[in-house]
């Protein structure tokens, strides 16, 4: 899911696909703020299938959600029945950064029955996969310590 100010072209799409490494079958161009408009159409325009990164303003909400946040529920109802990995994007604006993003994780367990969640934390910046598959959260998790090595592999759990 792409939101930007400005629609993306076909070249900017094709760039992305190629700094990710994965080619993006199926991308999906919002204008403006993530939420600016109704919640409900912006999440039914996701399809059922595929692995969906979402960055919101600010990240997963607690509490009441902003148009800033996406809601637990909303991740729960993306991962759906399917194996998917739904990628969240999350900034800090926080003091103890790490301990609301272990809150967060929490609560992601608590509310998401059967779901594997990893974070990986970079600053003030961190993203969440979040899957019902316990292999795919491993892969990824697998991957990242590989290509981190070092100090940067601490900042995956």
């Amino acid at each position: 899911m792409i939101t930007d100010l400005q629609p993306w072209q076909r070249e900017d799409i094709d760039t992305y696909g190629r700094l990710v490494s994965r080619e993006l079958l199926c991308p999906i161009c919002h204008g403006g703020s993530t939420f600016s408009g109704r919640r409900e159409d912006y999440f039914n325009e996701i399809p059922q299938y595929g692995d969906v990164f979402l960055d919101p303003d600010i990240g997963i909400a607690l509490g009441k959600a902003t148009r800033k946040h996406v809601k637990i529920t909303e991740i729960k109802k993306l991962l759906g029945q399917s194996n998917r990995v739904v990628m969240v994007y999350q900034h800090s604006g926080h003091e103890d950064f790490h301990q609301r993003l272990l809150t967060i994780k929490n609560k992601i367990s608590g509310a998401i029955p059967n779901v594997h969640c990893i974070v990986y934390q970079c600053g003030q910046v961190a993203m969440f996969f979040i899957s019902s598959s316990d292999s795919r959260i491993a892969e990824i998790k697998n991957a990242l310590q590989e290509l981190l090595r070092g100090t940067a592999r601490r900042r995956i759990w």
